[in-house]
């Protein structure tokens, strides 16, 4: 298992979230494939994201999309953890432009509904990680991430199991060991973002998921 950095990590998550996002278009168009507003919105991707545009360009055009999708489905994040339909009533600009809430009926396959969850959701997780990057102190940032490396380490070869672990513990830890002028800076960012003041109940539970989110991730591109 190789070492990334925290910036490594970044851009890695950006370029699943493009992936994943391309994958739900592909998806949908095949569900949908006489469905205009899909088509329409797939081509403005492929454009946006074509091989023949300098990567500094598509890279651009990647941050452009995962800041379009964190702004308008974070306030939303619990709403679809718990797959609640009202969701779709709400006035999401990347939703209703593939017009998901006409789609949303009696009529629509059960399997259907349910992939449309998990691609929204895991979009969500990719946004969610990469927006923490850019809100954490690099300092505290580089702490998290060197304790989820060892650990997401140890899980790989057998060490330990992540049902071994409790998360809450290693965040009171790993906040132990940050710098107090960085622990107040996070809780100001905290408390300036309302998105993220919903999904957390303090800092420990803030580090907690983190910690959960990098060692997740960590695996999973390791696998």
């Amino acid at each position: 298992m190789s070492s990334q950095s925290p910036e490594d990590i970044r851009d890695t998550v950006l370029g699943s979230f493009v992936d994943m996002f391309d994958q739900f278009q592909t998806q949908l168009s095949r569900v949908f494939p006489n469905c205009s507003a899909i088509a329409n919105y797939k081509f403005k991707f492929d454009s946006a994201f074509a091989e023949v545009l300098p990567s500094r360009t598509r890279k651009e055009n990647a941050q452009k999309l995962i800041k379009l999708w964190h702004d308008s489905l974070s306030p939303y994040y619990s709403h679809c953890t718990r797959k609640d339909v009202s969701l779709f009533d709400a006035n999401i600009e990347v939703l209703y432009d593939i017009r998901i809430k006409e789609k949303w009926n009696s009529n629509l396959h059960p399997q259907t509904k349910e992939f449309i969850w998990q691609y929204i959701q895991k979009l969500n997780e990719f946004a969610n990680i990469y927006f923490m990057y850019n809100d954490v102190p690099s300092g505290m940032m580089n702490t998290i991430h060197k304790t989820a490396f060892s650990l997401a380490s140890d899980i790989q070869s057998g060490k330990i199991t992540m049902d071994s672990l409790n998360i809450n513990n290693l965040a009171q830890k790993v906040m132990s060991e940050i710098d107090e002028s960085e622990l107040e800076e996070f809780a100001t960012s905290l408390s300036n973002d309302k998105g993220g003041i919903n999904r957390m109940n303090s800092m420990y539970e803030m580090v907690g998921n983190m910690m959960g989110s990098q060692m997740g991730f960590l695996n999973e591109q390791n696998q």
